[in-house]
């Protein structure tokens, strides 16, 4: 039975279970993509591959100002070395969350469900916050 009726599931997670599982695949192959350019060599490292385990002792503070590894938002003007392509490729997982929210919110819009559109926008609004670092623990 391929056909999109499912007697347990509503249209809408039946929406959302394929939004994840396209943007899941997507994502975890940019991730591997990544990997295979930093141990590849293919583009140059801020930190090459043979020395990454001499410092995997050290806090990501320490490892940051020891090797001039960027930290935050900095990451976005060195996306051109092997390591901060692999890094960059590891965010893309948690924006699938709210790519997959945002279109979710369009469609509960579209079938006036006034209830799930302010859940998942709400959602949005806190993942987006967290992610923007605005709202930061320190």
């Amino acid at each position: 039975m391929n056909d999109d009726t499912n007697k347990y599931a509503s249209p809408d997670q039946l929406l959302q279970a394929k939004l994840y599982r396209y943007v899941s695949l997507i994502g975890f192959s940019v991730i591997a993509l990544g990997f295979i350019v930093y141990v590849s060599g293919i583009v140059p490292s801020t930190v090459p591959v043979g020395e990454v385990s001499s410092y995997w002792h050290l806090s990501s503070q320490d490892f940051a100002s020891e090797t001039g590894t960027p930290q935050g938002w900095d990451l976005i003007g060195n996306i051109g070395s092997g390591d901060m392509i692999s890094l960059a490729s590891l965010v893309l997982m948690p924006l699938a969350t709210i790519l997959c929210l945002s279109i979710m919110a369009l469609a509960f819009s579209r079938g006036r469900n006034w209830g799930f559109l302010t859940i998942v926008s709400l959602q949005t609004i806190v993942l987006v916050l967290a992610a923007s670092g605005v709202v930061s623990g320190h």
